[in-house]
């Protein structure tokens, strides 16, 4: 605590209003209450890791199929051919050197229907849904959010087959 290490440079500052409101006596010394270990040691983040298996993103089994989005019937085919004909039908795609999976990059306004059609999508094809924000993402210390994103990456692997969807917020 940095009180403490100003007393301890010059005992001559030493504020008793200050001290009762950081809860240490009038000479820098922790209260007799217990107190937790290492109190005064640098804080050092929780590795990311321990940080995201705490927060894992949500995964959901989404019961909405193309036939409950009204519309974008180009949209729905451009998906159908890109994403579920591959899935559905692998042999076919690989007898014509077509590859399997990948992505669709969709675009548009909030509440023009990008998350129910990636949602329908994954119902489509009776996938598991994980919705990633740039939160899920991003974090201040380096190397952090890759770690992040490798998370993500390996829960979507682990609960194959599965439709991750980056949205902006």
């Amino acid at each position: 605590m940095a009180y403490r290490r100003a007393l301890e440079f010059d005992p001559s500052l030493t504020d008793d209003d200050l001290a009762a409101r950081l809860g240490v006596s009038r000479h820098g010394s922790p209260p007799l209450s217990p107190i937790a270990p290492n109190e005064d040691a640098e804080r050092v983040p929780v590795p990311m890791q321990e940080r995201f298996d705490a927060v894992k993103p949500p995964v959901e089994r989404p019961t909405v199929t193309f036939a409950d989005v009204g519309g974008m019937e180009g949209v729905k085919e451009e998906i159908r051919l890109k994403i579920v004909h591959p899935l559905t039908y692998p042999e076919l795609y690989r007898a014509y050197g077509k590859p399997i999976g990948g992505g669709i990059l969709m675009y548009g306004p909030p509440g023009c229907g990008k998350t129910h059609l990636a949602r329908a999508t994954a119902g489509e094809i009776r996938a598991n849904f994980i919705p990633v924000t740039i939160s899920d993402v991003l974090d201040m210390w380096i190397g952090s959010s890759e770690k992040n994103l490798h998370a993500l990456f390996e829960e979507a692997r682990r609960t194959a087959p599965c439709v991750l969807f980056f949205r902006r917020s």
